[in-house]
């Protein structure tokens, strides 16, 4: 018994820290994932400027649009224009949100704007209106256009060429500035044009050769139409045949995007996964080695093992949270979407993981009841303490803070938590035992509160000294290079590495000066 609770304490820090260090991409990637969501679902849209509000149409939306059985193919590709309009707007969204940026782009028609005559998608202000510039132009204003065949190889060649053409000034495409195409036509228009410009150039040599200026102009005329075309053409990030599939299958294709958004998040979370599994684990074994519990053989082939584990572990807590997260967060339920917004999903997904491990066991015979319901207390003690922990962690020190303050918070839960159990097993327990040990819990609890507000008010102080040390630091910097003065820069560099727990050999120039004309002495920090 004492053995199990052993392995479970140290499954509940591995597994708070896991979650702990995944919160982050979880948030990060399941906004980007709700951005697809979005994108099937459709969504209210405001326009502060202008004061308008509509209805954003989604994939969902699209999919039910009328189609004439005699032009059915036709009838499906021209709305399949609009599945990639909407396609591209939520892929853009959710890559500007998985590198942090707070750029959005949205459709005309969903800024107020109907069918714009020069763009189809734009970025976006805080106003909910398109990001003039001061030429006038719409900031990443975009035409999407999805025109041609594409079954085969030489029909993409085709379609892109007769596109490039449109594309010139006397072509109808040619009043637009910047076209979208699908990825299938990108590379051939940028072939085509890239080579009908050099074609052009290598014919106005040959005229100016032989004098006739003025065809020689036209060919050079020619060559810049056709580079021009060049620097306009844009990847829509999307085939002909992915935009149809989303105005067929509107479901399947925002799952597929979902899970192409999830999966990069679960691979993204991997080597964290394996560097804190490893390092537990290293540390745990280090341990049982020096105790003679094992030997240097067994503890390798455990660490290994827990890295792969705690690998699949973060890799599937990270990728299955994030899909939570962006479902939740479009959740016509209050309640959902606002339990989206926090830690939930993630704890979700690694409670729903550990209650299947556990009632594994328990239909294997390896657990019986009791020890079921501890295993399931345990694991949801574990990941709430820790979770709480990690956020105290990361406002003394972001990064090793989370990682530090994710173990802390779940060792303390497994103290508690076996500590409660160990009593409750305990039949004999008078009424007033337990009403003691009641009044003792809600003592306990209060104190713990008490504490953790105390720990909050530390960690605030301590964060805002240190940045105003390091701010002050930084301002000595600066000015010591307006004056010259090598000892304020000593004192400055001195202030930012105190903050962050160490300290220059050097006070000032002298010191310097010693250190360099003795060769025995060495840099270390």
């Amino acid at each position: 018994m004492k053995d199990d609770k052993k392995k479970r304490q140290k499954k509940q820090a591995k597994d708070g820290t896991l979650l702990a260090n995944s919160l982050e991409r979880v948030n990060r990637y399941g906004q980007a994932d709700n951005e697809f969501v979005k994108a099937y679902t459709g969504y209210e849209w405001h326009n502060e400027r202008t004061g308008q509000s509509g209805f954003a149409k989604g994939h969902k939306q699209v999919a039910q649009s009328k189609v004439n059985p005699q032009y059915e193919r036709q009838n499906i590709k021209q709305q399949a224009g609009f599945n990639a309009e909407i396609d591209v707007v939520a892929s853009k969204n959710a890559e500007n949100i998985k590198h942090g940026s707070s750029q959005r782009v949205a459709r005309s028609n969903d800024v107020g704007r109907g069918n714009d005559t020069q763009v189809d998608i734009g970025s976006v202000g805080a106003n909910g209106d398109f990001i003039i510039m001061e030429n006038g132009n719409v900031k990443d204003g975009v035409q999407l256009k999805f025109s041609g065949k594409y079954s085969t190889p030489e029909d993409i060649q085709r379609s892109a060429q007769t596109n490039v053409n449109r594309m010139r000034p006397q072509g109808r495409w040619g009043r637009y500035d910047d076209i979208a195409v699908p990825s299938e036509q990108y590379e051939p228009m940028r072939q085509y044009a890239q080579t009908e410009a050099a074609k052009a150039k290598q014919r106005a040599e040959v005229y100016r050769k032989r004098g006739n200026i003025d065809e020689a102009r036209k060919c050079e005329q020619k060559a810049r139409e056709y580079e021009n075309c060049y620097r306009r053409i844009k990847n829509s990030g999307i085939t002909s045949k992915e935009a149809v599939f989303a105005r067929e299958h509107p479901l399947l294709h925002t799952a597929k995007r979902i899970g192409e958004t999830s999966h990069e998040a679960g691979m993204e979370q991997l080597p964290s996964s394996v560097a804190i599994s490893g390092a537990i684990s290293a540390a745990q074994n280090f341990v049982a080695i020096q105790r003679g519990e094992k030997t240097y053989a067994e503890a390798t082939k455990d660490i290994v093992v827990d890295s792969a584990t705690g690998a699949a572990k973060g890799y599937l807590t990270t990728s299955s949270g994030a899909a939570l997260k962006g479902i939740m967060l479009s959740s016509s339920d209050k309640i959902v979407k606002a339990a989206a917004k926090t830690n939930a999903p993630a704890m979700i997904v690694q409670g729903v993981t550990g209650a299947a491990n556990s009632f594994r066991k328990y239909l294997r015979g390896d657990l019986n009841g009791l020890e079921l319901m501890e295993d399931l207390g345990a694991n949801g003690v574990g990941i709430a303490a820790s979770t709480w922990g990690a956020s105290l962690g990361s406002l003394v020190f972001p990064g090793v803070g989370t990682i530090v303050g994710g173990l802390v918070g779940s060792v303390a839960a497994s103290v508690i938590y076996n500590g409660a159990m160990k009593t409750l097993h305990d039949e004999r327990l008078s009424v007033k035992q337990r009403r003691e040990m009641e009044s003792w819990a809600r003592e306990a609890k209060k104190e713990m509160r008490h504490q953790r507000q105390i720990v909050e008010s530390e960690c605030r102080k301590h964060r805002q000294l240190r940045l105003q040390t390091i701010d002050g630091g930084l301002h000595l910097l600066e000015n010591s290079e307006i004056h010259g003065d090598v000892n304020m820069y000593i004192e400055g560099m001195q202030k930012i590495m105190g903050a962050i727990g160490t300290r220059l050999p050097f006070e000032n120039q002298a010191d310097i000066d010693t250190f360099m004309r003795d060769s025995t002495k060495k840099l270390i920090f």
